[in-house]
């Protein structure tokens, strides 16, 4: 009887693992997305950010190591006075605000947000092409920025990373534990 309680038990624990290894490396939802050519204005971009992110703290290692485009910031959902001091210190704007990476429909990080002067969404997604079970990215965003410039229009990445949002986390949340 033992030996069947162990073997139901190790069953247990790896099917909770594939299960938060399969959520882990989930695609994020992100906001509807509709697809104009004609931009209002200047395209604006912004780098959503998670805080104890690892896919994050990639991202803003590789934003550090550039300059800042014109109308380019970043915005950490949460707070990360590290992170965000660095990222100031190589240029950048930074905003820290849960709230306003959920008002604009972003429940995860990292993300890659560009719209124009009308608040109109060009581009919602991932930083780039992914390597899904690493999470190593092709950063492409000043590609998919000049390709909106220059009129094309450009299929959204996935975007792998880190819940942000309440919703979000709760979905995420398996046996007591935050996938």
């Amino acid at each position: 009887m033992l030996k069947y309680s162990m073997l139901v038990l190790w069953f247990m624990l790896v099917g909770a693992l594939v299960v938060q290894l399969s959520v882990k490396h989930a695609p994020l939802p992100g906001p509807e997305q509709s697809p104009t050519t004609t931009i209002v204005g200047q395209l604006h971009t912004t780098h959503v950010l998670a805080p104890q992110c690892p896919c994050s703290l990639r991202l803003a290692q590789h934003l550090q190591q550039r300059h800042p485009g014109a109308h380019e910031s970043i915005l950490i959902a949460g707070d990360d006075p590290l992170i965000a001091d660095q990222l100031k210190m190589a240029g950048w704007e930074v905003i820290n605000d849960v709230q306003q990476a959920e008002q604009v429909g972003i429940h995860g990080a990292p993300w890659l947000l560009i719209q124009d002067d009308a608040g109109r969404r060009h581009y919602s997604g991932g930083h780039g092409p992914a390597e899904h079970i690493s999470g190593t990215v092709t950063y492409q965003e000043q590609v998919i920025r000049n390709n909106l410039h220059q009129g094309v229009q450009t299929v959204p990445y996935p975007s792998y990373g880190c819940a942000t949002s309440t919703a979000l986390k709760s979905e995420r949340k398996f046996m007591g534990m935050e996938l």
